[in-house]
């Protein structure tokens, strides 16, 4: 991609393809760069986190419905000793 990135520069600068001056980087872009990677690590913690939360969401809802089962047997119990 940045081959292709690279001819059409050096085309845009009437530069020949081979000019290492066309294919230097410019600072801009280093940091364009550093912002995207940024972004994606932080892009891939989140999505970690997400899907640590959504475990610990079905493990309560799990936990949750065998509670409610455990006292409607309660309730039941209670009503036959009645």
């Amino acid at each position: 991609m940045f081959k292709a990135f690279r001819r059409l520069r050096a085309a845009a600068l009437g530069a020949p393809a081979n000019d290492p001056a066309v294919h230097a980087v410019p600072a801009r872009a280093d940091a364009g760069h550093d912002f995207v990677a940024t972004l994606a690590q932080q892009a891939s913690s989140l999505g970690r986190e997400a899907a640590e939360v959504r475990g610990v969401i079905d493990d309560t809802v799990k936990l949750a419905t065998a509670q409610g089962q455990a006292v409607q047997a309660l309730a039941q119990q209670l009503q036959d000793v009645a």
